[in-house]
């Protein structure tokens, strides 16, 4: 017996509406000149670990995507692994 889930398939909206519809001005990236990829941690997520390779690698190939081929990309973007000073705050319900 089949499920319900198999009878239907899913629909993604690809390419996503464009931003006319939605109110913004047609500009690139919403006019954004930079975006900033970062993976935020607690400093212990990190210890034992050098993943300056892995930010240059990532860093590196963001630059080569940006400025070659057809698509140039009027903005910058860079990739950085963050930690945070601190532990994060765990909030307890109250009962």
């Amino acid at each position: 017996m089949k499920s319900k889930a198999n009878d239907t398939q899913a629909k993604a909206v690809f390419p996503p509406p464009p931003a006319s519809t939605l109110g913004y001005k047609k500009t690139g990236m919403l006019g954004a000149t930079g975006i900033h990829l970062k993976v935020l941690a607690p400093t212990t997520y990190y210890e034992g670990y050098d993943l300056s390779w892995l930010e240059e690698s990532i860093n590196s190939g963001l630059a080569k995507f940006l400025t070659q081929g057809e698509r140039r990309f009027k903005f910058e973007m860079d990739f950085k692994f963050e930690s945070l000073s601190r532990s994060p705050v765990t909030w307890k319900a109250q009962a």
